[in-house]
């Protein structure tokens, strides 16, 4: 669920945007002043050729829930054949997910855009989403009221207003715009809870 943020650049004053390299570092989402966290890392030429060769089907679209087990890491291969270096990236953020969440499966989604999902600066009534934009212009987000693009590749955790502590201070971001000649390639990760 999104909600609009009518005054964005107020909701995001005084939060902050951590830039990490290494994985330990994404636990700076914990800090109750950062908002948003962006892992910049290194893609290897194998993941790319998977990528290109999602990009090239004009309707591509994959949801399903992931949990952090061998059945969960099956259910990926099997939707997506012949891209283990793809199957195992997401896995990975998957795995990173539980582990800061404590959630018991993932909602993952990976879609190729040709306009924009969520053009207008919201915010997400969940907990935490990562979002990964792997071919095509990144994510727009907000950092001390300035607008920033997210890099290929780069893998951010936006804090949402169900963070606990966080109602009314979720982080501000928008999709950017997409066409069928500029598609976009979206990854997006959701802790889910079994319910009782």
């Amino acid at each position: 669920m999104q909600q609009a943020a009518p005054d964005a650049l107020t909701l995001q004053a005084g939060r902050q945007v951590r830039t990490v390299r290494d994985v330990v570092s994404i636990s700076a989402i914990f800090d109750p002043e950062s908002n948003i966290v962006v892992h910049r890392g290194e893609r290897d030429r194998r993941l790319e050729e998977d990528v290109l060769r999602l990009v090239q089907q004009s309707s591509f679209a994959l949801m399903l829930s992931v949990s952090p087990d061998t059945c969960g890491l099956t259910a990926l291969r099997e939707r997506l054949r012949g891209m283990s270096s793809l199957v195992d990236d997401i896995f990975f953020w998957v795995g990173v997910l539980v582990e800061l969440t404590g959630c018991h499966s993932v909602g993952v989604r990976l879609a190729r855009l040709q306009t924009a999902m969520c053009p207008g600066f919201h915010v997400d009534k969940v907990t935490v989403r990562v979002v990964s934009t792997l071919y095509g212009r990144g994510t727009e987000y907000l950092d001390g009221g300035r607008i920033r693009c997210a890099g290929v590749g780069d893998v951010l955790f936006l804090k949402g207003e169900h963070w606990p502590g966080n109602t009314g201070q979720g982080a501000v971001h928008r999709s950017p715009v997409a066409s069928p000649e500029e598609p976009r390639l979206v990854l997006t990760l959701d802790a889910l809870w079994l319910s009782r």
